[in-house]
């Protein structure tokens, strides 16, 4: 699915449970999914963002859940809100860096940063929220993963350094 046209059109396409191979946003684009309070945007391909204008929303929540290895590229490091992983095979890799500004779940599948970072959470106010099930944020040598905690409530935290991907 490929979200183009002209910059001065605006969508609104509410997603309540829909399910995309691959998804394409042209610079100037807002889909719109945003618009509804629950929408749910399943990708099963790849995730790629030309729009450096999009940010996090929390109206809408996007689960990865491809059985092969699924890209995410975006031009906007604050596109997403809330970031489900449920994949039964393969890993998210990810090509630029992100933040998921809300909720991250790991429900099954990996995480492979490259050499970008992955952010969860925006502040030491606004920290987001792990929910873990399963899965694993590989980060490589040169990637990273980067989590806010605010000082008074940063106790029983878990990190584990591997040293291959």
């Amino acid at each position: 699915m490929q979200f183009s046209g002209a910059s001065s059109l605006s969508a609104t396409f509410v997603s309540t449970n829909t399910k995309f191979n691959d998804v394409i946003f042209d610079a100037s684009i807002n889909p719109g999914f945003d618009n509804d309070a629950n929408s749910v945007v399943k990708i099963s391909g790849n995730l790629t963002n030309y729009n450096s204008k999009l940010n996090n929303n929390s109206n809408v929540s996007f689960t990865f859940d491809g059985s092969e290895n699924q890209i995410i590229t975006s031009k906007s490091a604050n596109f997403f809100n809330k970031l489900t992983i449920d994949k039964p095979g393969g890993f998210v890799m990810l090509t630029s860096g992100i933040t998921v500004a809300g909720t991250l779940i790991m429900l099954s599948g990996n995480i492979k940063t490259g050499s970008n970072l992955l952010t969860l959470g925006t502040s030491n106010t606004n920290r987001g929220t792990l929910t873990y099930t399963s899965g694993i944020i590989i980060t490589g040598t040169t990637g990273s993963f980067k989590r806010w905690f605010a000082n008074e409530t940063a106790s029983n935290i878990l990190f584990l350094e591997t040293s291959s991907e």
